[in-house]
């Protein structure tokens, strides 16, 4: 893969440092894993000293070569865009107070986080049910901070995540609303220019897309929704900006859509748009060789989970799509959720509608508390397409025209491929931010075209989708969110921060020799009316 990349003499990779830091850091994680499993299979020592090594000379040597062929940008930010990044850390630090305790995590997300592999059926009695045996390449990547940081810290790390994301972001809204901002700085004048200044803060916007509901809910988590998410943009991000007369790095793109894949296996919804848009993009430039070794260079992150769930229950992607692999340790079915995403072809037409005013019904455990927030999506989104759809030849070789078909591609075909896939709004974040850029570029344009009807409804709709972060955030400081963390546990925790490196005391755990679940749990922890056994 890497000579590959270094072959390409055309064009530069174009990487921020701190999304090259995130990606170097989630290389290291996986190689890691690699070598785990070749122990594994070979029944030698998993995670040693020396596996750890060999990846700290395999990184330095990926960073060496790489050296001439990327271009790590370092741009000035303005002090609203530092604000922003210091209300995130401020977050995470707030909510990470007081210790993750919700069910996923406690049933098998900390289990994951753990380097090497199990036998979790002929040795273990299946920890976490079947979710172990999912891509656990971004679970892995919170076990570093854990043991570095403890336990209610540990989590700061789904924090310096959401910087990643909201920076790039950021660098989107700006490069993309460029033009825009200009006119509404220099040509906005009287009451609007109040409005207009708040518009063209591309730190204020960015935090306005990222502030989601389900993003609201990551602070103090080692939930690992968050974790695909910068691949995605930095894929976006291609698509939008790159030259396209110059010939791409087609490996990178493929080992960021295989990231994207193996970060969570739900990411597929948004590989799929973004893999297509590119290679129709470059379809006369892709020759057979470029295709083969990018198809293997994608393949490469989630090979290693795929080989391991294939050794340990005889199905790559278990227990999904079981009657054609037929695991033994799963019913002979596809496997499906059914308690999220439209159930009936009303559901499926009335969903953005659902979205918006129904939030309760089959969209997650934890409903949205502003989701008519998302109106100003929704009306944006129609307009583009329509405007797409409609305008004439010679605005459609205009790069404004191209951006904006790449931004509701991506937005409506991952769209239809979630509702038809999960449905759960926890697995459409990037679908909301890229539905927020869409809209910020909407208000941007109508504020842009200097008319005081369009800046009436720029403004209410921008002030409806802007309540949206103040009720997501203030509903999660107080206790709205996955572990149920009000403000009365804050005190009692705060001189536990940073001394919580394990649950029990090595003198304690010596003590237990198993646990006996007595309340009907599978695969799940040991709650507090279990009885333990000496």
């Amino acid at each position: 893969m890497l000579r590959r990349l270094n072959e390409n003499k055309s064009e530069k990779m174009k990487i921020s440092i701190i999304f090259a830091i995130y990606l170097l850091y989630a290389i290291a994680i996986l190689l890691s894993d690699w070598i785990d499993l070749f122990c594994f299979i070979l029944k030698w020592p998993q995670a040693s000293v020396i596996s750890r090594v060999i990846v700290l000379i395999a990184c330095g040597s990926i960073t060496y070569i790489m050296r001439k062929r990327v271009i790590i940008i370092r741009e000035r930010k303005d002090i609203v865009y530092w604000l922003g990044v210091f209300s995130i850390l401020t977050l995470g630090i707030i909510k990470g107070g007081v210790p993750d305790t919700s069910t996923d995590v406690m049933n098998y997300h900390l289990i994951a986080q753990n380097p090497g592999f199990m036998h979790n059926f002929s040795y273990n009695i299946a920890p976490g049910d079947f979710q172990l045996f999912g891509f656990a390449l971004p679970d892995r990547m919170f076990y570093l901070p854990r043991i570095l940081l403890g336990y209610r810290m540990g989590t700061i790390f789904g924090s310096i995540v959401l910087i990643i994301i909201y920076t790039q972001v950021y660098e989107i809204i700006k490069n993309l609303l460029d033009e825009d901002f200009v006119i509404c700085r220099e040509k906005v004048s009287g009451a609007w220019k109040n409005i207009a200044w708040i518009i063209t803060q591309e730190g204020i916007l960015a935090f306005l897309v990222v502030m989601t509901h389900d993003v609201a809910l990551q602070f103090g988590t080692y939930m690992v929704d968050l974790f695909g998410i910068p691949f995605a943009l930095e894929l976006l991000k291609i698509l939008l900006f790159q030259d396209t007369e110059k010939k791409p790095n087609h490996a990178y793109v493929a080992f960021l859509c295989g990231m994207l894949f193996c970060m969570k296996m739900t990411n597929v919804v948004y590989v799929v748009p973004l893999l297509c848009i590119y290679l129709y993009r470059y379809r006369k430039q892709i020759t057979i060789k470029d295709f083969v070794i990018s198809f293997f260079t994608a393949i490469l992150p989630v090979c290693v989970y795929l080989i391991y769930n294939m050794i340990e229950t005889g199905n790559p992607v278990f227990p999904y799509y079981n009657k054609l692999f037929q695991s033994e340790y799963f019913p002979i079915e596809n496997f499906k959720d059914t308690r999220w995403g439209p159930e009936t072809i009303k559901d499926y037409l009335l969903w953005p509608i659902y979205l918006m005013f129904r939030p309760g019904y089959r969209q997650s455990e934890i409903p949205n508390k502003w989701a008519i927030g998302s109106i100003g999506i929704w009306i944006a989104v129609i307009w583009k397409v329509v405007i797409i759809v409609t305008c004439k030849n010679n605005v459609k070789r205009t790069k404004q025209y191209k951006q904006m078909t790449v931004l509701c591609l991506v937005f409506v075909i991952s769209y239809m491929l979630w509702i038809v896939t999960t449905g759960h709004i926890r697995y459409f974040i990037l679908g909301y931010m890229v539905g927020g850029i869409i809209f910020i570029q909407f208000v941007s344009t109508c504020f842009a075209r200097l008319k005081y009807p369009s800046n009436i409804v720029a403004t209410i709709l921008l002030g409806i989708f802007a309540i949206g972060p103040v009720a997501n955030i203030s509903a999660d400081l107080i206790g709205y969110e996955w572990s149920w963390r009000t403000l009365d546990k804050y005190k009692c925790n705060v001189t536990k921060v940073f001394s919580d490196y394990q649950f029990a005391s090595i003198e304690q755990s010596e003590k237990i020799d198993a646990f006996l679940m007595n309340d009907g749990s599978k695969g799940s922890f040991a709650g507090s009316n279990d009885l333990r056994l000496r």
